[in-house]
């Protein structure tokens, strides 16, 4: 590993504005000075970062240099300095999948079925290769660029983690309303967790609001775990039959019980013609979605800011239940 420092990778990219931050890191476009081709560039605060979390950064490295997918940012290059390390990816012009939706005067179950196909022929991909995302939501699933028929592609693999066929894993991780049973029950898990995550994206697509919510934490987990959710009129009236059974076929509790990827790419639902006709009550529904998920995550930053802050000489978690590495949930209590 070659040490550089701050001023060298200046020379190399010019910094533009703020995309996204964290705790531990922010997110910057970047000029390539070379080529004149803009990038995104995550600056991560080394000093901030516990073993752990050093050995999760070394793990999303790893993954982003062995993918090489249409559907997944790819990587371009990272430069590891005293302070921080530079991490120069795709640059992602098109926004958030739910965004993109909230702005279409038409919206239909085949436009939710593009969607799918993108996002679950890259799951495809990862599992194939061995590699469980761990966190899918819609904030870590982006466009390409802003034109019509964009590609949709899977990006923060922060909690990545490379899965041989004969294990498992134990750490709790994921982001509360996406993560699976088995997670929350503290059992051993694989892949399937993805699946999971999947079929909530699915059933957001179709009626924009999640199947599983509640304030409480406790009472959302509990849900989560007994897969209790429905179909409720009118907002699932005009969705079909088909898109529901595999919404069904993908929230189940057992995780062996879950279509695999490969099985999703042969469903009915996706290798008909998904109807056509505008779901009425999409956009309503998930401005509001977004709006409050927007909200969450502020308050759950300003919380780990301040966890943090308390917690500057205790040791952090390297994979826990808000999708980052600079918070933790120490235990879940599920009824």
């Amino acid at each position: 590993m070659m040490m550089m420092n701050d001023v060298e990778v200046e020379r190399l990219y010019r910094l533009g504005r703020t995309l996204g931050h964290g705790t531990f890191a922010v997110v910057r476009q970047a000029k390539c000075l070379r080529d004149s081709t803009k990038w995104a560039m995550k600056i991560i605060k080394r000093h901030a970062l516990s073993l752990e979390d050093e050995e999760s950064l070394k793990m999303e490295i790893s993954i982003l240099r062995q993918t090489n997918h249409p559907n997944i940012i790819s990587i371009k290059e990272v430069f590891y300095c005293v302070d921080c390390v530079f991490l120069v990816t795709e640059l992602m012009t098109g926004g958030e999948l739910f965004d993109r939706i909230v702005t279409k005067d038409h919206y239909s179950e085949r436009e939710a079925k593009l969607a799918l196909s993108d996002i679950i022929i890259a799951v495809h991909y990862c599992h194939t290769n061995n590699i469980v995302h761990r966190d899918l939501k819609p904030e870590n699933i982006l466009y390409s660029s802003p034109e019509e028929g964009s590609v949709l592609k899977l990006a923060d693999f922060g909690l990545a983690a490379v899965l041989r066929p004969d294990e498992s894993m134990h750490q709790s991780c994921g982001t509360p309303g996406y993560v699976a049973p088995e997670i929350l029950k503290n059992e051993p898990y694989g892949r399937e967790v993805d699946i999971w995550s999947v079929g909530v994206i699915l059933y957001i697509l179709l009626c924009c609001f999640p199947p599983f919510y509640d304030d409480n934490n406790k009472r959302l987990f509990a849900m989560i775990v007994h897969a209790r959710y429905s179909f409720p009129a009118p907002y699932w009236t005009d969705v079909s039959s088909p898109a529901k059974d595999l919404v069904s076929k993908l929230l189940r509790v057992r995780p062996e019980d879950r279509l695999t990827a490969a099985e999703v790419l042969v469903h009915p639902w996706m290798t008909d013609d998904a109807p056509a006709y505008h779901l009425t009550h999409m956009q309503a529904n998930l401005r509001t979605y977004n709006g409050n998920r927007r909200l969450r995550a502020a308050i759950r930053a300003v919380q780990v800011s301040n966890h943090m802050m308390k917690m500057s000489t205790s040791k952090a978690s390297s994979c826990t239940m808000d999708g980052h590495a600079d918070s933790s949930i120490s235990s879940i209590d599920v009824p």
